[in-house]
């Protein structure tokens, strides 16, 4: 079955009334002409049933039905000179049906080409409707449905009186089946939520109203025709027994006979049950199989769609049946009849109520005598004989014959004498009482209520995803269990991280009728972090999700105006695990350009984490040229700890965000400050770098470095490059790794490290960005305590890198910041940072009286407040300072005190930054 998604239906039960039954009419024998035009079910009871002056017509061809009480089908055949459809004479298979009807025969007017069957494709026997069916097999299993046959569209249907249909979800008979039987009168059913266009196989069997009693493991014809029994089973296939009698094929064991044999037998009065596994953990049958082996078989046998009898039970096993009916109903199967092996006195048959009670189901006895030879009890007790075996045998009959729920009894006649009921070719004592009883119809319609169980649905899962930066695609795969059980499955999909970013309807997922594993493609227009889940409702309104998996596509910003655009580039991300992610640049570069992050926010306090670039990226543009476009990175946790209460992996507690900046490799300047970018060649763990800059500064810059390397699956530890001894002319990196792994002599790893150095001052871009660099000496007396960094001034929006820029103490140690968007005001006049060091460090930890004295360099870039592009850049003079040089707009010099001039544009010079500003 393959179907688009719905939107969930409601829940509710089948809708199965049977029409109103038939009046009733009983006559000893037919002597007149008789015309039967109302709905009535017509006995006859003689073994005579016609004088040569009686007739019946049968003009009511719907409902009306002739039943002969004394006479089998095969003699129920002589009579049919005597009867008439409709005028025309009746003819068995040509336009009437004679089967069995308790100990006598039933004559239904159907012909050859009769169609018990109609499916509608709406409730109550509305929409299109088809009844194109037969009572034919495929392979012993149920049939598939056409799509003329409205496979997947099926909402409701009718059943004519003597049929039975097994409808299934799946293809061939599989997933959720259940049987619905028109024994009495035609039935009328609006199919549950949980099948309602969802049935793709069926399978039509014709109905048999046998008696209770049969004999069990003996299909032969004399030794059932002496008991007059109209049912039978072997410990196999059976055989055909004629049109007086249905033969159950019996499945004995895993796999004989199998399913599909089972379901194939086609005998003149084929059975629509199957008896199932024979009394499997009794340990003194010749093949004992557990309760796995049987369920793991289940389904095979469900794929029949004959109706299923419990494995049978034996001494003791009420408790392995009950814990089969629970894995069964666990998994919403089907098991429509409970199997009970009786060798008990006549009071432990009172028991059987218990049984029914918990099953759940009505009951087949298909092993019975008055008491157990192994037990000498009943029967088989000392001096017992044949009359009072009889007479305790039928006072057990009369019981099971007044219990509704006991279906069917089969009598087990292979014990040793006094409980025989057929020995030596003739009938004993207790066997003509037997064969004289009239134990009633077995099957109950009030009785045999049972609906399997609505079946398990589970959560999709295993949700993954993986991100192609250069064909902008996000790929996400996961499993689903339900196959045809869901109405629906869509994908959720959150963009942003704030508290305010909510999940959100993204695309509908065409539903498949098996368990299966999907994939989806996002193509990704716009940088972001974005979170997915994928959401399915069940037939039974359930709401189910998988795990939430995450892409950050972030994008950079550009600084910098006109021949300066794009050199410079920065942003911030948040990251929540060691998954990486990816960053577009804003504007691509011709070389690979340097990447530094500075330093990771202070939420997750008990994991030490470090920034890494795992790669650069090129992508071709229009012209066929390659140039670089997004590079790919993550946050990475040391992993040596000596502390339990230090994290070596991200928790889902909180976000941790850091901030970036991607520099044009080279010399350059950003507004009035010049900047150094560049990549190391590869070198090693534990190995100090010198950097020597291509142009000195005129004092020592700032500098932030950043690895460039990949977590590998053997070498799972970063490498942090620590910027020390900072001059005008270079610096010097080394490449720290955590004391433990430095002990236990792990493998160097080998990498690069991109760095960027900045000198120090504030400069405004040009474009609406204040770049701020500046350097302190901070004294650090703990490992936990933040340290207050001072802007110096209010900065708007600002996004904040620190490093260290000395070694003072030579141990490996991080920075962690106190974002600022997350804990101050827009204008911010500082942050705060603090010192994490190595748990596995043989240095001496920060104390009041041996603080640890470093200095730290930070760069913030912000809004610049005084910067408006409605004007050309036109600045508003709202609480603007006075003192500075004052231009007029065509350069002539006017004094430093813009409140003493009237209204209009100037040009305002102030520490090296020229602006335009409006006077009002």
């Amino acid at each position: 079955m393959k179907r688009l998604s719905t939107l969930a239906l409601s829940l509710m039960a089948a809708c199965m009334p049977a029409l109103a039954d038939n009046t009733t009419q009983s006559v000893s024998q037919v002597t007149s002409a008789v015309t039967l035009d109302k709905d009535v079910d017509y006995h006859v009871t003689s073994a005579t049933p016609f004088t040569t002056t009686g007739s019946i017509n049968l003009t009511n061809t719907d409902h009306a039905v002739i039943i002969l009480d004394a006479l089998k089908p095969s003699l129920a055949l002589n009579q049919l000179a005597f009867i008439t459809i409709n005028g025309e004479q009746a003819v068995n298979g040509k336009n009437c049906q004679v089967k069995i009807y308790n100990r006598g025969a039933i004559i239904m007017p159907y012909g050859a080409d009769f169609k018990p069957l109609t499916v509608y494709t709406e409730p109550n026997f509305k929409g299109e409707s088809c009844n194109n069916f037969n009572t034919g097999n495929s392979g012993g299993f149920m049939q598939t449905l056409s799509k003329d046959q409205l496979n997947n569209r099926i909402k409701s249907f009718r059943l004519k009186r003597g049929y039975m249909v097994t409808f299934a979800l799946k293809e061939g008979g599989r997933g959720y089946s259940r049987c619905f039987v028109a024994d009495k009168a035609d039935i009328e059913v609006n199919l549950p939520a949980l099948m309602r266009n969802r049935i793709s196989s069926y399978r039509l069997f014709k109905w048999n109203d046998v008696s209770k009693a049969g004999l069990a493991n003996d299909t032969r014809g004399e030794s059932n025709d002496a008991l007059n029994t109209q049912w039978c089973y072997s410990f196999g296939l059976g055989e055909n027994t004629g049109i007086d009698r249905e033969c159950v094929p019996h499945h004995i064991y895993e796999d004989w006979p199998n399913a599909a044999a089972c379901g194939s037998v086609n005998y003149a009065t084929s059975s629509p049950n199957m008896k199932t596994n024979n009394e499997p953990r009794n340990t003194a049958d010749d093949r004992p199989q557990t309760l796995d082996e049987i369920l793991n078989n289940w389904e095979s046998l469900m794929r029949t769609g004959q109706r299923l009898c419990t494995p049978s039970s034996w001494d003791g096993s009420s408790g392995f049946n009950q814990q089969f009916l629970d894995s069964i109903d666990a998994r919403g199967w089907r098991c429509d009849i409970l199997d009970i092996h009786s060798y008990w006195a006549t009071g432990s048959f009172y028991s059987l109520n218990g049984l029914y009670q918990n099953a759940r189901r009505p009951i087949w006895v298909t092993e019975w005598c008055w008491g157990a030879s192994w037990n000498n009890n009943g029967a088989f007790a000392n001096g017992v004989t044949e009359a009072q075996n009889a007479d305790n045998v039928m006072n057990i009959c009369n019981l099971m014959n007044s219990w509704d729920y006991v279906e069917r009894y089969a009598y087990w006649n292979s014990e040793r004498d006094p409980s025989r009921i057929y020995k030596n070719g003739a009938l004993t004592e207790c066997g003509k009482r037997y064969a004289a009883m009239n134990p009633g119809l077995g099957y109950n319609s009030k009785v045999a209520t049972y609906v399997p169980s609505n079946p398990r649905t589970y959560s999709p899962y295993n949700l993954e995803l993986s991100f192609r930066p250069d064909k902008s695609i996000a790929t996400l795969t996961w499993g689903e269990k339900n196959g045809e059980l869901n109405d629906s499955m869509w994908i959720e999909r959150k963009v942003g991280t704030d508290r305010n970013a909510a999940f959100e309807y993204y695309k509908n997922v065409d539903l498949t009728e098996d368990a299966s594993s999907y994939t989806f493609r996002d193509t990704v227009t716009t940088s972001g972090y974005y979170t997915y889940r994928v959401a399915i409702r069940t037939f039974n309104n359930r709401l189910l999700y998988t795990n939430e998996v995450t892409n950050s596509i972030d994008g950079t910003t550009s600084v910098g105006k006109d021949e300066q655009h794009g050199a410079l580039q920065y942003g911030t991300v948040t990251t929540g695990s060691s998954k990486e992610g990816y960053l577009y640049f804003d504007n691509t570069f011709d070389e690979q350009p340097a990447i530094v992050f500075g330093s990771l926010s202070n939420r997750t306090s008990s994991m030490m984490p470090m920034e890494r670039v795992s790669n650069v990226y090129t992508t071709k543009t229009a012209t066929d040229e390659r140039v670089y476009s997004f590079f790919r990175y993550s946050v990475y946790p040391f992993n040596q700890t000596k502390s339990t209460s230090m994290k070596t992996d991200f928790y889902n507690d909180y976000t941790d965000y850091t901030s970036y900046i991607v520099a044009k490799a080279g010399t350059g300047k950003i507004g009035n400050l010049s900047y150094e970018a560049g990549i190391s060649n590869n070198c090693s763990a534990d190995d100090t770098v010198s950097v020597a800059f291509t142009e000195a500064f005129a004092e020592a810059p700032v500098v932030l470095a950043t690895p460039i390397m990949a977590i590998s699956s053997t070498e799972r530890y970063p490498v942090l490059p620590r910027v020390f001894d900072v001059t005008a002319k270079g610096c010097k990196v080394v490449l720290q790794r955590q004391q433990a792994l430095i002990d236990k002599k792990e493998l160097r790893r080998t990498l690069k490290f991109s760095y960027v150095a900045i000198e120090k001052g504030q400069t405004n871009d040009g474009n609406g960005k204040l770049i701020t660099v500046k350097d302190t000496t901070m004294s650090f007396n703990s490992k936990v305590t933040l340290k207050d960094v001072s802007f110096g001034e209010k900065l708007e929006e600002a996004t904040f890198l620190v490093q260290m820029q000395t070694l003072n103490t030579p141990a490996l140690a991080v920075l962690r910041t106190r974002p600022v968007s997350l804990y101050q005001d827009a204008d911010s006049v500082g942050t705060r940072v603090r010192l994490q060091i190595d748990d596995t460090s043989k240095a001496k930890a920060p104390t009041n009286k041996a603080p640890w004295e470093e200095r730290i360099g930070w760069v913030a870039i912000s809004k610049d407040s005084k910067f408006v592009t409605a004007i050309k850049g036109v600045t508003d003079n709202k609480d603007y300072d006075t003192r500075r040089v004052v231009y007029t707009i065509n350069g002539v010099m006017t004094g430093k005190d813009l409140n003493q001039l009237p209204a209009g544009i100037y040009i305002v010079k102030e520490n090296g930054v020229t602006r335009k500003v409006m006077k009002k």
